[in-house]
């Protein structure tokens, strides 16, 4: 197996809100995937998400939009080639200067 590595782009941490501009369930979706904006997050820099991203897109679905939602962000994530990252903490539970990175599916983590 080819080892996989870091490619040298800038990080972009992607919320739910910034998800939610691409939604296509929203009466007008602000952007599409066909935008610039979108293009630019998957050719020019490397998308990034963490496990608030994930308990966040759980919440808006338990809170009330359908599941069709949180299919559809994980769907963008996927196409972005976003990459899961958390802060890693030490035995004191204190934050270290160290992230964890994983190019492992998204629905590894989101399980």
């Amino acid at each position: 197996m080819k080892e996989l590595r870091y490619s040298g782009k800038p990080l972009a941490y992607l919320d739910h809100n910034i998800l939610d501009l691409f939604s296509k369930y929203k009466e007008k979706p602000l952007l599409s995937r066909e935008s610039d904006f979108f293009e630019y997050l998957k050719d020019d820099v490397q998308a990034v998400y963490s496990p608030t991203t994930l308990e966040e897109i759980i919440r808006s679905v338990v809170n009330g939009k359908s599941s069709k939602y949180g299919v559809e962000f994980l769907d963008i994530l996927r196409e972005l080639n976003a990459h899961y990252i958390n802060l890693i903490k030490d035995e004191k539970g204190s934050l270290t200067n160290t992230i964890f990175r994983s190019w492992e599916d998204l629905l590894i983590h989101f399980n």
